[in-house]
């Protein structure tokens, strides 16, 4: 006989509602993601497809030093969610005064020639609108109103429940970025200034109570997201912890953080609570030896790309530890297709998928273009063919090289066999015509107009 309490839940009916992770449309989304089952949008896949549930998490972190493009990432991350994703929704609070309009945001998706119009659905404010309390208590009134209307905002993902065969509902994204949190500022700290000399014995209790004021806002963080179905980025600095006693043993704050680095003014829950947290590390300027730009488009400066070095020290849906190569413009955030092509080339499996020269390179899933370092960029921007087969091929470096695949038997091609062959079969498969694949999107969607359909590279590993 079963139990009573384990019948008493199965007869609860099934919550429809879920937040997924929303993709970003670069090479995060494979390093943060997981695949889950999901309905088919072509005859090919008759038994349903293989989604990617990765990018924004509902609650996410980047942090790093100074001048490691953590804002330009949370920017980028931000503007691009909402040219996929329609009717979509972001508010951007700086606390540094650093960001002058709404245009700084647009731009971070720039070299995105698909996805809908942000202009209407950003929202901008700063300290001089909410000190920290008062944003609070904005948050909490968002997540509620939203709460109030969830029936209206409710829409149909591809992800499937595999218990009732029904796909999962999701709100309309409303996405937060709150930049940076280590400046976040309550007035209450202002008026304590204000009511005593600067070098008071007084001025000591302000870090006191700004870690427990910042620690009490985090904790809030996950109720709010769910409840208000929001997705919230955090970004904060990192500093080196002050050893009081010298002979003690510094630990750890997480398993991939270094040893001597901690968070500055974000309170002891900030690392506990986040999803995924990412940490920018180092910075390259992409420059070859003549100190001009190694990708050069004919109208940015030499400094223009840096190559971010960064790593996920958590992540809640998949492994933590994994390495995020990242290239970003200093005025238009991250180039994510030269991200891709910039990767196939450097990883440790120099010229993944690609017929590699010195001067010039061939992807093997569309070998009638010759892409150099001086024409790629204007390639990818205008050929969304290149574009689509350069993130085919670095999805499936990134699974290689960071994924746990011996196990994985929708991924076990890429161990037994070598990536020229998969091009080969891909390219001369009888079930979808090469042309037709790389007129695919990778990026899922609840939009029913998107004319391009959905091929994840397990489904497209899956035609040979």
């Amino acid at each position: 006989m079963e139990p009573f309490i384990l019948s008493m839940f199965k007869n609860r009916i099934r919550k429809k509602e879920k937040l997924f992770y929303l993709n970003t449309n670069s090479i995060f989304d494979i390093a943060s993601g997981s695949y889950l089952p999901g309905i088919s949008n072509t005859k090919t896949f008759h038994k349903g497809q293989h989604y990617l549930n990765g990018g924004l998490a509902p609650l996410n972190g980047i942090i790093g030093t100074e001048q490691t493009f953590k804002s330009s990432i949370g920017l980028s991350f931000l503007s691009r969610v909402l040219k996929l994703y329609k009717d979509s929704c972001g508010l951007c609070y700086d606390s540094e005064f650093a960001i002058p309009n709404e245009e700084r945001i647009i731009n971070m998706s720039d070299d995105m020639n698909y996805g809908h119009k942000i202009e209407d659905r950003l929202i901008l404010k700063d300290k001089s609108d909410y000190d920290m309390d008062g944003f609070f208590n904005l948050l909490k009134e968002i997540a509620f109103e939203r709460e109030k209307h969830m029936e209206e905002l409710l829409v149909e993902t591809p992800f499937v429940n595999l218990k009732t065969n029904e796909s999962y509902l999701t709100p309309i994204p409303f996405i937060i970025i709150i930049d940076s949190f280590s400046l976040m500022q309550s007035y209450k700290e202002l008026d304590m200034v204000i009511a005593h000399d600067l070098s008071a014995k007084e001025q000591n209790m302000i870090p006191m109570m700004d870690g427990k004021s910042k620690s009490q806002f985090v904790r809030q963080l996950p109720l709010l997201a769910h409840k208000g179905g929001l997705h919230i980025i955090l970004t904060a600095h990192i500093t080196t912890k002050v050893q009081i006693n010298p002979f003690e043993r510094s630990k750890k704050d997480l398993q991939f953080m270094k040893t001597n680095d901690t968070t500055r003014g974000t309170g002891k829950q900030f690392r506990a609570l986040l999803n995924i947290l990412l940490e920018t590390r180092t910075v390259k300027s992409l420059q070859d030896s003549k100190k001009e730009s190694q990708y050069p488009d004919g109208s940015s400066s030499n400094v223009e790309l840096s190559e971010i070095n960064s790593i996920i020290c958590r992540n809640k849906n998949n492994e933590s530890g994994t390495t995020v190569p990242l290239i970003s413009s200093q005025k238009n955030g991250i180039q994510a297709s030269l991200g891709y092509y910039h990767y196939l080339i450097n990883n440790p499996n120099k010229g993944f998928g690609m017929d590699h020269g010195i001067r010039s390179s061939k992807l093997l899933l569309k070998p009638n273009v010759t892409l150099s370092r001086h024409s790629v960029r204007k390639i990818l921007k205008e050929d969304y063919e290149i574009t689509r087969a350069v993130e085919i091929l670095g999805q499936l470096c990134y699974l290689k090289n960071w994924w746990n695949i011996s196990n994985s038997p929708e991924l076990e091609k890429l161990s037994t066999m070598e990536i020229k062959d998969i091009c080969e079969k891909l390219v001369n498969n009888k079930s979808i015509p090469i042309k037709d694949i790389l007129n695919t999107r990778g990026y899922w969607t609840y939009d029913k107009k998107d004319k391009r359909s959905y091929m994840s590279v397990i489904d497209i590993l899956s035609l040979i």
